[in-house]
C-alpha cells in the first residue's frame, strides 16, 4: 500500500455518478476531487457492460458477467496498474477470495446494530476498512476487524445550501403538479424504495403522518420514491398507505417517470429540502443516510429514529 500523502493509481469501485443513488452522489463528488489532488483515477462501475469514459476523461472499466466486477476487478487493476482498490459498496456482494490478492480499502457502511457473517467474511480480506459512521467503526473493531478508520463521507454545500422557502416551494410544487401554499407544514422524506420489506420503514413513516396530519389538517408529506415497487423490486407504496390507513391525497410524490430514469438531479432535492418545515426518516437502519445531513445544510430540522 502507498504511504498517506502519496500520488496514487485509485481504481475506484462503485455507482458511476449518473445513477440514482447514495453511491453514486459520493462517485460524483470525490473523482474530481481526487484527479484535482493529481491522483490518476479509473471507476469500475457497478451496473456497467461497456468501457467509456466520464466527460473529465475519468477511464470507465465494464464489470462483464456479474454486476459488481467480482469476475474481472483483478485483470482490471493489473491492468490500470491500481496502487489501491477502493470500493463503495456493500461488502457482502464482493468477493473476498478476489480481493484478498489485491490492496484492497473497503469504503464500508453498516446499516445493522452489528455486522452480519457475509459482511465479516467479506471485510476480512481488506487491507484496510473504512466507515462512513462512528457507529459502523466501532461495530468493526468489536468484531474484530484491523486497521478500521473512521472515513465520514461528503456532502456538496454548493449545491445544498439554505434558499428562500417560497421560491423552492414554487419549484417544487411546478414539478409534482400541486400547489404548495406557503401557510401549511410541509414535510419531506427521501428513500429507495428497494427490498420487501423495506428497510426505510414506509409502513411507519405512514402511520406516524396519518396520526400527525389528522391534528393538522392541511399538512403533507413529498416523498421522494417510486410508488410501485417496479415488480417486485421494492414494496408497492399504495398497498402500504392503505395498511396504514392513510389518505393518498396528504402525500405528494415526484414524476415517477423522471425519477426512475435518473433525470431528477441535487437541484431538485435541494429544492425540496429547502421547502420543507422538516426532514423525516423512519428508517430501520442507514450505513450513512445521506438525506439527512442534506437537509441539514439547507437548513431544515430533521427528525429520524435512534438507531443507526
Amino acid at each position: 500500500m502507498p504511504a498517506f500523502g502519496a500520488t496514487v493509481r485509485i481504481l475506484w469501485v462503485s455507482d458511476p455518478p449518473q445513477a440514482s443513488t447514495a453511491y453514486a452522489n459520493q462517485t460524483a463528488l470525490f473523482l474530481p476531487r481526487l484527479r484535482a489532488a493529481g491522483h490518476e483515477v479509473a471507476l469500475l462501475a457497478t451496473g456497467s457492460g461497456y468501457a467509456h469514459a466520464l466527460p473529465d476523461g475519468t477511464p470507465v472499466l465494464p464489470v462483464v458477467s456479474d454486476r459488481y466486477g467480482n469476475s474481472v476487478v483483478a485483470e482490471h487493476a493489473r491492468r490500470f496498474g491500481a496502487d489501491v482498490v477502493l470500493t463503495l459498496l456493500d461488502p457482502h456482494v464482493l468477493a473476498p477470495e478476489v480481493y484478498v490478492q489485491l490492496p484492497w480499502v473497503a469504503w464500508a457502511p453498516l446499516d445493522f446494530e452489528t455486522p452480519t457473517l457475509a459482511t465479516l467474511r467479506a471485510l476480512s480480506a481488506a487491507k484496510a476498512v473504512w466507515s462512513p459512521s462512528q457507529h459502523g467503526a466501532a461495530a468493526y473493531r468489536r468484531a474484530g476487524l484491523k486497521n478500521v478508520a473512521w472515513v465520514p463521507h461528503g456532502g456538496d454545500s454548493g449545491r445544498f445550501a439554505p434558499s428562500d422557502r417560497v421560491d423552492a416551494r414554487v419549484l417544487l410544487g411546478a414539478s409534482v403538479g400541486r400547489e404548495i401554499p406557503e401557510d401549511i407544514f410541509l414535510a419531506v422524506a427521501v428513500a429507495a424504495n428497494r427490498g420487501s420489506p423495506s428497510r426505510k420503514g414506509f409502513y411507519e413513516l405512514f402511520a406516524a403522518w396519518r396520526v400527525f396530519s389528522d391534528r393538522h389538517p392541511g399538512a403533507l408529506l413529498y416523498l421522494h420514491s417510486e410508488v410501485t415497487g417496479l415488480g417486485g423490486v421494492g414494496e408497492d407504496l399504495r398497498h402500504v398507505m392503505r395498511i396504514a390507513d392513510f389518505s393518498s391525497d396528504k402525500v405528494l410524490f415526484p414524476p415517477q417517470y423522471e425519477l426512475v430514469c435518473g433525470m431528477l438531479g441535487p437541484g431538485h432535492l435541494a429544492a425540496a429540502y429547502a421547502a420543507a418545515d422538516v426532514y423525516l426518516s423512519a428508517s430501520h437502519g442507514e450505513g450513512f443516510g445521506l438525506p439527512l445531513y442534506e437537509a441539514a445544510m439547507c437548513g431544515t430540522p430533521t427528525v429520524s429514529p435512534r438507531n443507526t
